[in-house]
């Protein structure tokens, strides 16, 4: 408006010499770190150790030493993970499968979604009430989605271009419409990232 003065933009100079803050980060099947960031700048991350049932997830707490903290959930086999707000969406391995679990940030307890085949890759949708994730079952994993407090079962999205093509959810588009995710083309069984129009229900290659 007028009158108002806009503050200076940082050239982004270094101000300090790099500090770790985490150790043996877990990777996930895409290659990825398994660590988030949110937007006030809190990170999580899942720690990657030789007993894969004593895996812990941490948050970074920012003081005058920034340290990395265990949350209040017990050592477990965890895969990936997904954070929106304070809700927790984390797929733990057991007995040869990785299921999908919900929980808190600041809670002990975590309850289970999924207790057949293998879930991996969950992702949140604005609002944090649905989560989407692949889902193996068949053979291969297909993008399914539940939205938690309604009682319902977990809802196919999206059928794959052939019965053995993996499909893994990536990301939301900030309005719920369009989720990025990655599949295997037919024919180099490279990966292609595809971008679905849920309102359509149309999807395109977006880099193929």
């Amino acid at each position: 408006s007028a009158g108002s003065t806009t503050a200076p933009v940082s050239d982004r100079t270094v101000t300090s010499a790099p500090v770790q803050v985490a150790h043996s980060v877990l990777t996930g099947m895409t290659g990825a770190a398994q660590l988030a960031i949110s937007p006030n700048g809190t990170m999580l991350s899942i720690a990657e150790v030789e007993e894969r049932s004593h895996r812990v997830m941490s948050r970074l707490l920012m003081d005058s030493t920034p340290r990395m903290i265990d949350l209040p959930i017990a050592p477990r086999a965890f895969r990936n993970f997904a954070v929106c707000g304070d809700r927790l969406a984390v797929t733990i391995h057991e007995r040869g499968q990785s299921e999908l679990w919900v929980g808190s940030l600041d809670r002990a307890a975590l309850t289970r979604i999924t207790g057949e085949g293998s879930a991996h890759e969950p992702t949140w949708r604005h609002g944090c009430e649905t989560i989407t994730f692949g889902w193996n079952r068949t053979g291969a994993a297909v993008i399914h989605e539940i939205t938690l407090g309604t009682g319902e079962t977990p809802r196919k999205l999206r059928e794959g271009r052939e019965s053995r093509a993996t499909q893994i959810p990536g990301s939301w588009s900030a309005d719920g419409r369009l989720l990025a995710y990655l599949e295997p083309h037919p024919v180099t069984r490279r990966g292609d990232i595809w971008v679905l129009d849920t309102s359509t229900g149309r999807a395109r290659a977006l880099i193929a």
